[in-house]
Formats: C-alpha cells, sequence, structure tokens
C-alpha cells in the first residue's frame, strides 16, 4: 500500500466526524445553512453517529472509499481504488479498527463540533433513524461526500 492508503483512514474518519457532528438539541432560531454550530453542539450524537458506522463497518468503510474516489481526495485515490479497490478497502478497514474505538471518536468528534452547520446537524439526525446499515450508510455519505476536501481547522 502507499503512504496514501496508509493515512486513507484517518483522512477518512476526520473527514465523516466533520460531517456527522450532529445534535439531539432543536436550533434555538431559525437556522441558515452555512452558520456553524455552537461550540457546545452535541459530540454525544456525533459518536452516535460514528458507533452507527463503525456497527455498519461492512457496508460503511466501502462507501466512504468509494465516495472519496469519486472526489479524488486525496489526489490519487480514484486511480489507487481503481487499480486494487479491495486492497484500499483493507487498508481502511484495518486502521479503522483503531480508529473507531470509543476514545478515538469522542476525541475527533470533541474537534469538529464547531463546524458543523444545523442542516448538517439535522441531515445527520435523520439519518441515525435509519432502520439497517444499508439504509444509514445510503444517507449519511452523501452528506460526508460534500465535505470532503473542505477545510479542516
Amino acid at each position: 500500500m502507499s503512504a496514501r492508503s496508509a493515512s486513507l483512514t484517518f483522512v477518512l474518519l476526520s473527514l465523516a466526524a466533520s460531517a456527522c457532528a450532529v445534535s439531539d438539541a432543536a436550533p434555538a432560531a431559525a437556522p441558515t445553512a452555512s452558520a456553524p454550530a455552537p461550540a457546545s453542539a452535541a459530540p454525544n450524537t456525533c459518536v452516535q453517529v460514528m458507533t452507527r458506522a463503525r456497527t455498519c463497518s461492512a457496508q460503511w468503510i466501502p462507501a466512504l472509499v468509494d465516495a472519496r474516489a469519486r472526489v479524488d481526495i486525496p489526489a490519487g485515490i480514484t486511480a489507487e481504488v481503481r487499480s486494487d479497490r479491495a486492497g484500499v478497502i483493507a487498508q481502511a478497514n484495518a486502521e479503522w479498527a483503531t480508529d473507531s474505538q470509543d476514545a478515538n471518536l469522542a476525541a475527533t468528534c470533541s474537534n469538529i463540533e464547531a463546524r458543523t452547520t444545523p442542516g448538517e446537524r439535522a441531515e445527520g439526525t435523520a439519518c441515525l433513524a435509519k432502520p439497517d446499515c444499508d439504509t444509514y450508510v445510503a444517507c449519511v455519505i452523501p452528506l460526508f461526500e460534500r465535505r470532503m476536501g473542505q477545510p479542516h481547522p
């Protein structure tokens, strides 16, 4: 595997978590799509979203790898997935085994909650209500894909 593959899950997790920091609380005022969430916005729900992803790893990792290949982030991943999708998925699964541990999910979620918009929180909350892994992953991947390539302070 290339160095790009070696860090794939770290990048996947950070992008995924930034897209899924969601809140159970309704916003006090009518939100705009670009307004960031308050700093106290729901790391618990973000952790729930990522824990659900962990529960759905068999669907989650391939879908996330494919989403990254569609947007070619990091650059070159499209070609790498095209030439050895199974290998990239295997590497991502191996890294996800560590990255998806409770402490790592909590740390990731605590770092991204302020960058999540009210619309993203609502979308992530709706995805949590999906009854099975296939529908959950199909719901949440477009949210993550839209966030890929956006800066992560």
